[in-house]
């Protein structure tokens, strides 16, 4: 473990950081990738929902029609395609063998758990059959999209790979609408260590029916042994057994289909009427319709036999919904919209574990900055603090690969006062707190704080089921 820097004058608090070291490996498999599963499982209860014959028919009809060779070139540059090409052509297949690394990022707080990940040897261990993950997460995705009946539970789950946050905004504007409707916030405790064999040979059976060579490369896949090397440190080698691998091509697509087959018979087997919603990796966003509402025991029991262990929280208000650490914002159009949450940005946006040289460090940051501005167009006190940033003076260009792709500026105006008000139950920060940004000059090294910035922080970095008013509060007056 180790400390994250900050290249910024304004932050609000120190990070933390995973390092890639022998002692970090250790915890990250005895915690996390190598943990006996929390509920043990045999086989999957009750009846499947992506995993039925008709279901996997569909499913795999529109494979073949959206499978297209080279499609994997996608967004490569012309050197990369060759390594690729170059690999496929001379290396031979190695799928029982992984290259580890720690995950480095920034963390609010002390790390309890590092992440592996965990990548082929080499590109033609990956690519040799990338086309055709690629149009199963497509097909998947498209299957999704029409609303089905399951046992007399009306469903209409979403797969959210590939959808930007515009499409995702839409999406939920929709599913506030519903009525009677409360939004389901889960959380699956380790889920690439609780994925087991039950749960692969599903995914397995569905491969087949779109191609017997995916189905064999993930088959494959299922046991193999790795090492994790570091400059200073010993090398770690290890041996896994029915788990995910973080690296493997059907990372995402895989965990949202075992994810949203689980979330559906769970929901069936406690009497839910109607469920819609968006689900992407283990993290979900789902509007529910109960007779009678179960008890989260109840709830927790069910998960447990699809051997998932999970923390759960029901809201009444879209504005206290997360979804891929984003909230949705409410527009004067009686829609919302998908922004990353504010306190998450405050508390961490300018914190790297990337090498950037001084000279570099101005247009680092101000690319950053003006990669979020869009998002918050009408909220005074985030664009005060992004423009700040991008006042920056720059030394020299820094070509910054963004994770968050650019989205456009919102369509229409968006409520800010009344997000605040409704997530966080605050008011606006005061004028005082957007003219002390202003103040701040360069060159200098300024922490600037207020009540407000720390509460929504606190509610935004906890989990949602930890959210308790009177704990958030206690624990902000006492830091």
């Amino acid at each position: 473990m180790g400390r994250a820097i900050s290249l910024v004058g304004i932050s609000y608090k120190r990070c933390w950081m995973t390092a890639n070291c022998a002692a970090t490996a250790v915890n990250a498999l005895a915690t996390r990738h190598l943990a006996k599963p929390p509920h043990q499982i045999e086989t999957l209860p009750g009846d499947p929902y992506v995993y039925s014959n008709s279901s996997m028919g569909e499913i795999a009809e529109l494979y073949h029609m959206l499978l297209a060779e080279g499609a994997w070139r996608t967004g490569k540059t012309r050197k990369k395609q060759e390594q690729i090409e170059e690999s496929i052509r001379y290396d031979p297949l190695r799928l029982t063998r992984v290259k580890s690394h720690i995950k480095t990022e920034p963390l609010l707080m002390w790390p309890k758990k590092g992440r592996l990940i965990q990548a082929y040897v080499r590109p033609i261990d990956n690519y040799i059959v990338a086309d055709m993950y690629r149009a199963y997460s497509a097909a998947f995705a498209l299957w999704t999209e029409v609303p089905r009946e399951f046992f007399g539970m009306k469903v209409h789950l979403l797969s959210a790979c590939g959808m930007n946050p515009v499409a995702i905004g839409r999406i939920a504007s929709k599913i506030a609408k519903l009525h009677q409707a409360k939004f389901l916030l889960d959380d699956v405790s380790n889920m690439d260590a609780s994925v087991q064999n039950p749960h692969l040979d599903c995914q397995y059976d569905l491969y087949s029916r779109c191609d017997p060579l995916m189905e064999a490369h993930a088959r494959a896949t299922r046991d193999c042994h790795g090492s994790v090397k570091s400059a200073r440190t010993a090398t770690v080698y290890y041996r896994v057994k029915a788990t995910v691998k973080s690296g493997s091509p059907d990372t995402s697509s895989g965990q949202t289909t075992r994810r949203m087959d689980g979330i559906v018979r769970t929901l069936r087997s406690l009497g839910c009427l109607a469920c819609h919603g968006l689900v992407f990796g283990d993290d979900v966003f789902i509007a529910l319709v109960f007779a009678q509402w179960p008890s989260m025991e109840l709830f927790y029991q069910a998960q447990a036999s699809y051997g998932w262990a999970t923390k759960s929280v029901v809201v009444d208000d879209m504005c206290k919904v997360d979804f891929l650490a984003s909230a949705f914002v409410p527009d004067v159009e009686g829609g919302y919209a998908m922004v990353p949450k504010p306190g998450r940005l405050l508390a961490k946006l300018f914190w790297t574990t990337k090498k950037v040289v001084p000279v570099n460090r101005g247009s680092y940051i101000k690319q950053i900055a003006e990669a979020f501005l869009p998002r918050y167009v009408g909220f005074k006190f985030m664009t005060e603090w992004l423009l700040w940033h991008c006042r920056v003076p720059v030394r020299r260009q820094f070509n910054l690969q963004l994770e968050h792709k650019i989205v456009p500026q919102h369509h229409c105006k968006l409520q800010w006062e009344n997000f605040v008000a409704r997530r966080y139950g605050l008011l606006m920060p005061d004028q005082q707190d957007i003219d002390e940004i202003r103040a701040c000059k360069y060159p200098g090294t300024y922490v600037l704080t207020s009540f407000w910035a720390r509460q929504v922080v606190a509610y935004d970095v906890a989990d949602p089921a930890d959210r308790d008013p009177l704990t958030l509060i206690s624990s902000i007056l006492q830091d």
